[in-house]
Parts: structure tokens; sequence; C-alpha cells
């Protein structure tokens, strides 16, 4: 349990609220603690059960200005209406200190991508330092979008301004560390509330790092066979004291 967690959403209950916005609508928003986590259960309904939706939950820490990303569950893109959605949050990921006092929002739109997002899928691997060909398939007339790379919910890496042509020349950049639990995000270079994310993929050194150990090993012991081979030589050793030369 997180220390104050308790407290905090028992004003939770009473902020969170239904909240319809044009077609559909977000109601029976409930907040409970579990270990570490923050569910959230909430129901969403629209005009039609084809529909799918892009869900975003914010927190006023920031006093709502961007989405939780260590989210997961029933949040994201082509989230499809029905009752007793779960969010789950894990709250010590996201913030370092939590006030005695906090609210949240729950916000649903139509999921209409601008783009399609081509190639990524998860657990696909990328090399540090090497160029690869981020391919897209547009959906709407955007002129031009942002690509952001993610590391966790830590932003690494920005290009904005890029123009929808439906691919870009990546050079991934050299100083990542390697890791598992990178993304990129697609936004409307004019509307940054408008995005997608690809899928979690892997970054990788360019070269292992047992290649490059294991080229230091060789060095190593070749040296060391060197230097025991000048060692073995009977023309180099040295003469005991006070004992006759040997001719």
């Amino acid at each position: 349990m997180i220390p104050g967690i308790r407290a905090i959403v028992l004003i939770i209950l009473f902020l969170l609220t239904g909240i319809i916005l044009f077609a559909q609508k977000i109601e029976g928003v409930v907040a409970q603690t579990k270990g570490s986590e923050i569910i959230i259960t909430y129901s969403l309904t629209g005009n039609s059960q084809e529909d799918t939706f892009q869900v975003s939950l914010y927190c006023s820490v920031d006093g709502f200005s961007k989405p939780i990303t260590e989210a997961k569950g029933d949040i994201g893109n082509e989230i499809k209406s029905g009752l007793n959605k779960q969010i789950h949050w894990v709250v010590n990921k996201e913030l370092k200190k939590l006030s005695q006092g906090f609210s949240f929002e729950v916000k649903a739109k139509i999921f209409n991508p601008m783009i399609q997002i081509n190639g990524i899928e998860s657990g696909k691997a990328f090399k540090r330092s090497k160029e690869y060909l981020i391919s897209w398939t547009s959906k709407k007339r955007v002129q031009k979008l942002n690509i952001e790379l993610f590391n966790g919910i830590d932003k690494v890496w920005s290009q904005t301004g890029i123009d929808n042509t439906g691919s870009y020349n990546w050079i991934v950049p050299m100083p990542l560390k390697s890791g598992s639990d990178y993304k990129l995000k697609f936004s409307n270079y004019n509307d940054s509330t408008e995005f997608i994310l690809s899928s979690n993929f892997t970054i990788r050194r360019k070269i292992p790092l047992v290649v490059k150990m294991g080229g230091l090993l060789v060095f190593g012991v070749t040296t060391l066979l060197v230097v025991q081979g000048t060692a073995l030589k009977s023309d180099d050793l040295p003469q005991p004291p006070n004992s006759p030369i040997l001719k």
C-alpha cells in the first residue's frame, strides 16, 4: 500500500464524475488501491458497438496537462465501449511524491487514427547508431508530424515538424541505453492531443558486449603467451649465485 493513498482515494471518489463528450459518455467512475496501484473502474458508452475510442487518464498533480503514461488496461487506442472497464496505474513509476489530495479525469474520444504505423511490431529490435526506414500510412490530411521516442515515461529523442510523406529515415541515437521499453509517439504538429503510439520495442548495442569483451580476452591471452614464451628461453635464464657458467 502506498503511504497516504487510502485518504487520497476518498477524495478521488467524490471528484471523479461522469463526463459526456459528444456522442460518448464515461460514467460510474470508481477508484481503489491495490498494493502500489490505483485501479480506476469506469463504463463507456457510444452510439454504436462498432465504435472504438482513444481513452486517456489525466491527473491534477500536473494540472491535467499531459496524459498518464504508466497505466495499463482499458486505456489507449481502440478501446471498445462497455461496462466495468479498468485502468491500472502504477503510481510510484510516474510520481516521485504524492500530494494529500488529487483528482483524475478520464477522457475518451472516437478513435480515428491519423496514421497507421507499419513494421513496428511488439518486440522488434533496433540497433544504436544504425539507420532504419520508419513508414506509415496516412489516414487523414495532416501536413506535418512530430515523432518522439520514449523510454518508459521519459522522452529521450524528438523530431518536430516532419513532412507527412509516409516515411522517415531514422538514425537510432548512440547514447541510448539498451532496453525493451521503448516506443515511438507520432503526433499532429498542429494538435498535440492527436497522437498514436507504436508497440514497445527493444534497442540494442550496435556491437554486442560479448563480442567486444571476447576481443579483449583474446588479446590478453595472446600477450600472456608471448611473455611466457620469452621467459622460457634458456639463454635468458639468470644464473644462480656462485655457480659455474656452463659452456
